[in-house]
């Protein structure tokens, strides 16, 4: 999924990538993805602590959106984009960390 969200942030028309003949207007898709990149980094067999992955998923989004400047045909950096990016990560790693307190608990 790493992979494949990098492909989609940094080549000029996402939307072949998944087959569309033309961008979705889908609001907040950044937020979306990044909280589900947040959720499998922290689901998956990486040994980091969560303020780790927290430090490298933010560096990555800010990175990504950054990098979208050079794309050509690209509508370039956007202030909103990285704040749901950042959101995302935030928003994904609460979640996994409530369910691993729900989980504990038991």
């Amino acid at each position: 999924y790493w992979l494949f969200l990098s492909a989609l942030l940094l080549v000029p028309r996402p939307e072949v990538l998944v087959l569309l003949d033309k961008r979705p207007d889908f609001p907040h898709v950044h937020f979306c993805c990044f909280t589900l990149l947040a959720l499998l980094v922290h689901a998956s067999r990486f040994s980091w602590r969560m303020a780790v992955a927290v430090a490298v998923l933010v560096a990555y989004g800010l990175t990504m959106e950054t990098l979208q400047w050079f794309v050509p045909l690209r509508h370039g950096m956007q202030l909103a984009d990285y704040a749901e990016n950042v959101l995302g990560v935030a928003t994904g790693t609460a979640l996994w960390w409530a369910a691993e307190r729900i989980r504990n608990r038991r």
